[in-house]
């Protein structure tokens, strides 16, 4: 995987919250920044705010539960499409190095 899920970047702002979103409208409250969440990292980030929200009281545990699982599932999403983008590079590694022959037989459907 990237660099960008080491343990090496734990250091956060403890009074970090992130986006809040309004529970009752589904929407960011105003001034709140955008969250980022294309990285393993943001994604761990987000669940520890999401975290500390909840010791804090400031959001229920079932909307916690629901924010954390659908962190989770972007996180699968982005470590699926990065082990792709490493196959599909030794792939063509492969086919430089051995003549332009593929890695793998072509597959029949």
């Amino acid at each position: 995987m990237s660099s960008n899920t080491g343990a090496d970047d734990d250091e956060i702002d403890p009074d970090d919250e992130g986006q809040i979103i309004d529970n009752a409208t589904g929407l960011p409250e105003p001034g709140g920044d955008r969250i980022k969440l294309s990285t393993l990292r943001d994604i761990r980030l987000e669940m520890s705010r999401v975290y500390r929200s909840v010791k804090r009281g400031k959001l229920e545990e079932s909307q916690a539960t629901k924010r954390v699982y659908i962190l989770a599932e972007i996180g699968k999403i982005i470590t699926v499409a990065e082990l792709e983008k490493r196959v599909i590079d030794l792939e063509a590694q492969h086919e430089l190095n051995n003549g332009g022959r593929p890695a793998l037989p072509a597959t029949q459907h």
